[in-house]
């Protein structure tokens, strides 16, 4: 395992804008922790253990959908006790291993890449599109 540990304020922020339009109250992975498996079986079971302590609130299997090479499974679970949210992210050593190296920087280059996209989306999808060859346009 991997120690526990809280979002950094500006990660939160930057998420809530991104994600959520601004909205912290949806943010939930603020405390969140990593479980790491030898192998897939053990991480399925050790998924299981977590699902009849807590309950799943979300999850997020990337090792059956995920867009780059990088696989885990992400849950947001929920104390029954309290109601307290928390992320719990399960991996493979191997995974692990690959993303203290080079992945780690791979992802971060694709979410930089992945975020300024979409605000160029955001940022144009307010102009009204410019149209050739009609009447009056000027063509």
């Amino acid at each position: 395992a991997l120690p526990p540990d809280v979002k950094e304020e500006t990660t939160a922020k930057e998420k809530a804008a991104r994600d959520y339009n601004g909205d912290y109250d949806r943010l939930v992975d603020l405390a969140r922790g990593s479980l790491i498996f030898s192998d897939l079986k053990n991480l399925m079971k050790g998924r299981s253990e977590l699902g009849k302590n807590y309950e799943i609130v979300k999850e997020k299997n990337r090792f059956q959908t995920a867009s780059s090479g990088y696989r885990d499974v992400n849950l947001i679970l929920r104390d029954k006790s309290n109601g307290l949210l928390f992320e719990v992210q399960l991996h493979l050593r191997c995974m692990v291993e690959q993303k203290e190296g080079i992945g780690h920087a791979l992802y971060e280059s694709e979410r930089k890449v992945y975020d300024q996209m979409m605000k160029e989306n955001r940022k144009n999808r307010h102009r009204r599109p410019k149209l050739h060859g009609t009447p009056g346009a000027g063509s």
